[in-house]
C-alpha cells in the first residue's frame, strides 16, 4: 500500500499482479508525510537501486520502522539468497498499514474523509493467471508440485476482491489491468502527472516455469473453484471464464 498526499493517490496492492513493481515506482514520488509500506528484503534492495523511498509512516512506533530498516540493512550485507519467510511476518504485527491490507482496514485507519477523497488505484488480473502465478511463486523453493500448490491455494483462498470491496461495494476508482498494464499506467501518468513507467522494475519475476496458458494448466475442477472464489472479477471486470 502507498498513499501519496500531493497527487492524492492511494494504491491498494493486490496479489500476483505486478503490484510490487508498481509500488516501487510509486514510492519514488513519496515525500516526508506520505505512507510507504514494507515489501520483502529482496524487493527493498531493488527499491533502493531504482531510487524508491524506503518504507515510512507505516508502523505503530518509530522504533519498529527503524528495526525494519536495520533488518533490511543486515540482509543486504549478508550472503543469503532469499529472505526467511518469517521476515515480513514479524513486522506485520507492528503495522498500522501493510501489504495487502484491504479497505476495511485502511479506510478507518487513514480516515474516512481522506479515503473517500483519494484516487484509489489497484491492479487486476484474470483470476486463472493470478492463481497460476501464485502457485509458481509458492513453488520457488521446490515444495510440492504445481497441481498440489494450486489445490492448497484454493483450499484457503485470499481473493483479490477483498481489496476491491468495502461492505460488498467496489471502492476502486482506477483498475489497472495486468493484461494492458503499460498502456493503463501511461493513462494514469497523464491523469496524475507522475512518471511511473520509466523506472518501474520487474520484481518477483521469473518463477513461472511453464508458459502455457493458465486455462491449459488448470484442471476443470480447479477452474470451477477459481470461478466460484473470484466471481466478482468474472462478473464485473469482463474476464472470460
Amino acid at each position: 500500500m502507498i498513499f501519496l498526499e500531493d497527487p492524492n493517490l492511494l494504491f491498494l496492492k493486490t496479489r500476483k499482479t505486478a503490484g510490487t513493481s508498481f509500488e516501487i515506482s510509486l514510492s519514488r514520488h513519496a515525500t516526508e508525510g506520505d505512507i510507504v509500506t514494507p515489501i520483502s528484503a529482496v524487493d527493498e534492495i531493488l527499491r533502493r537501486r531504482v531510487g524508491g523511498v524506503f518504507p515510512q509512516n507505516w508502523a505503530n512506533t518509530p522504533e519498529a520502522e527503524r528495526a525494519f530498516r536495520a533488518a533490511v540493512d543486515t540482509f543486504a550485507a549478508s550472503s543469503e539468497g532469499a529472505a526467511a519467510p518469517v521476515f515480513m511476518r514479524r513486522f506485520k504485527k507492528q503495522a498500522v498499514f501493510f501489504n495487502h491490507f484491504g479497505p476495511d482496514i485502511v479506510c478507518p485507519r487513514i480516515g474516512e474523509d481522506r479515503f473517500a477523497r483519494a484516487l484509489k488505484v489497484t491492479i487486476c488480473r484474470h483470476p486463472y493467471d493470478q492463481l497460476v502465478s501464485q502457485a509458481f511463486f509458492r513453488l520457488r523453493h521446490g515444495q510440492a508440485d504445481f497441481s498440489v500448490a494450486v489445490d492448497r491455494i484454493l483450499e484457503k483462498p485470499h481473493p483479490n476482491s477483498t481489496l476491491y470491496l468495502l461492505e460488498g461495494k467496489p471502492v476502486i476508482d482506477v483498475f489497472l489491468r495486468y493484461e494492458t498494464l503499460d498502456a493503463d499506467i501511461a493513462a494514469l501518468e497523464r491523469r496524475t502527472g507522475l512518471d511511473l513507467l520509466s523506472a518501474m522494475p520487474k520484481a518477483k519475476a521469473g518463477f513461472r516455469k511453464d508458459r502455457r496458458p493458465a486455462s491449459e494448466l488448470l484442471t476443470r475442477e480447479q477452474k470451477a473453484r477459481c470461478r466460484e472464489i473470484n466471481r466478482w472479477e468474472f462478473d464485473n471486470l469482463d474476464y472470460a471464464p
